[in-house]
């Protein structure tokens, strides 16, 4: 009954140093910080902008690491004065500019990770009424037109 349960214990050690040793250490080439606005569709991945006023969504994303291997703490700095905490926040930024987010991930096994990311927010520019643009030019055209006469 001894071997049985010395074997179990020993098979429950193993499992554990096996847990443990696949467990990696948080650094910026397996850590990303995402984010998307809900209006403007600007995100991480592409090109769009983000507008003021639109309501983002902030998160930090594992790239072959496991949050699962320890208790981690995450704190935002959004680079406008406002902190948020989580794995996942929502911001809003009420002013055009450009932001440096700023996320500090701390956990009581792995040294102090910082990860940042520029956000740019612009007010967008109205688009062209077509309609409008087209008065406009024969507006000029009719002007020129009596100024020759």
């Amino acid at each position: 009954m001894r071997a049985i349960f010395l074997a179990f214990v020993l098979s429950l050690s193993a499992a554990a140093a096996y847990a443990i040793s696949a467990c990696t250490q948080p650094s910026p080439s397996n850590t990303s910080i995402s984010y998307f606005g809900f209006d403007s569709h600007c995100a991480t991945n592409n090109s769009l902008v983000c507008t003021p006023n639109e309501t983002m969504v902030f998160s930090v994303i594992p790239n072959g690491y496991s949050f699962g291997c320890e208790g981690h703490t995450y704190l935002w700095d959004f680079g406008d004065g406002s902190p948020g905490s989580g794995i996942n926040v929502f911001h809003t930024y009420t002013a055009p500019g450009t932001y440096l987010v700023t996320l500090t991930l701390t956990s009581e096994l792995s040294p102090t990770l910082v990860l940042t990311q520029t956000i740019n927010v612009f007010t967008p520019v109205p688009a062209i009424d077509r309609r409008a643009l087209m008065v406009l030019a024969l507006a000029i055209v009719a002007i020129a037109f009596l100024q020759l006469r």
